[in-house]
């Protein structure tokens, strides 16, 4: 095994499987997870069947992103244990392995329904994998979402699966219209007739770039 080899699987093996706050605050390891030898996926594989559970989902996204068609039943026991994000990364896995879009159903479960922020936005992030009406019409509902990262990373989606660069800061006057209030308190009725305002903004881009194609 090459030093690169070695170095590449310390990354990964201790990203997937060492401390989980690292991976949340650091990111999970993708790339080094994708370099190691086809020898190695397979060790990577092995591990991944043994360790994915629904409560820590890191092995469902390195199953997801290694297409492992053995992974397939396991992650279908899982998918209706699952809540919050760990339910985005089996179903997005699911998707990458299978190539079904019927599995957006659950990510847009979370993104309309989850009580915490972070796994909203965590939804609104992955749709983008998810190109089918029901995907945007959400998509459009969580622009008007009372958490400002919410709505940003539901417009860059929006934009990507447009066609667009996925930057909603590129678009000033939308942006402009989905900024936090200026007290940073919850939303007030102002505040979401300008997140409707943006909605309109958005569908107005796109039916233009449409029309110009």
């Amino acid at each position: 095994m090459s030093p690169e080899e070695t170095s590449n699987w310390k990354r990964f093996y201790n990203s997937f499987f060492g401390d989980p706050y690292w991976a949340w605050h650091d990111g999970l390891e993708i790339d080094a997870l994708h370099k190691l030898t086809p020898e190695e996926q397979k060790e990577a594989e092995k591990l991944f069947l043994e360790a994915v559970n629904e409560h820590d989902t890191r092995a469902a996204v390195g199953l997801g992103e290694l297409r492992s068609q053995k992974a397939v039943p396991r992650l279908k026991e899982i998918l209706d244990k699952a809540v919050g994000k760990k339910l985005v990364d089996v179903a997005v896995a699911l998707r990458r392995i299978e190539g079904d879009l019927s599995y957006a159903k659950y990510i847009i479960h979370v993104l309309k329904n989850h009580p915490f922020w972070d796994d909203r936005l965590d939804a609104a992030m992955h749709l983008r994998e998810f190109d089918t009406p029901e995907v945007i019409d959400a998509l459009f509902e969580a622009v008007k979402d009372p958490d400002y990262l919410v709505r940003n990373h539901a417009c860059d989606s929006l934009l990507y699966l447009h066609g667009f660069k996925p930057d909603i800061s590129l678009h000033k006057e939308i942006f402009e219209n989905i900024i936090p209030p200026m007290d940073e308190g919850e939303p007030s009725e102002e505040d979401y007739k300008k997140y409707e305002t943006a909605v309109n903004q958005l569908r107005k881009l796109f039916k233009e770039k449409e029309e110009s194609e």
